[in-house]
């Protein structure tokens, strides 16, 4: 079977009909302005209430499309930002040697952060003093999580973990 050729159009209209898609849903999760009111109301001074998408074309040129942020998909979102944990922007790179997951945790310090994992999966928790964050991520290789290597700089969380031969 031929594979598609994906044109620059079909790209972009994909893109366009994705995000038409999640910005529908995502005002419905707040159709009713007098809850975002009341999120902001009960928001601890400091804190931000974030939602939003990050766009990537992928290897095979579809663009792939994720949604972050600390404001849950439902309208429960008020008791969630005033625990104030926030889902990090997270780029898992699958190599044929290791995996890279680069994540985007500022206004902590590197022992702020914790590492969980095994061989398929690995966790992201970190506790700072103003700004708390978790992510799970699952692998699709199996990888050697003891040989992992983490790096923290500038707010960015760089974790190298080789994979399984």
């Amino acid at each position: 079977m031929k594979k598609k050729k994906w044109t620059f159009n079909d790209i972009f209209m994909n893109l366009f009909k994705e995000m038409e898609e999640m910005q529908e849903k995502m005002m419905k999760d707040f159709a009713d302005f007098e809850d975002f009111e009341k999120m902001m109301e009960k928001g601890k001074p400091g804190k931000m209430a974030v939602r939003g998408v990050s766009i990537k074309i992928g290897p095979d040129g579809k663009p792939v499309i994720r949604e972050f942020g600390n404001i849950p998909p439902q309208r429960k979102a008020v008791k969630e930002i005033d625990e104030g944990e926030r889902e990090p922007l997270v780029d898992v790179v699958e190599g044929e040697k290791e995996v890279i997951v680069v994540a985007e945790v500022p206004g902590v310090t590197k022992q702020d952060i914790t590492l969980k994992g095994d061989s398929k999966k690995l966790e992201i928790d970190v506790d700072g003093k103003k700004r708390n964050y978790y992510k799970k991520i699952e692998f699709k290789k199996a990888v050697d999580y003891k040989k992992k290597k983490m790096e923290y700089k500038n707010g960015i969380l760089e974790v190298r973990i080789p994979v399984k031969k």
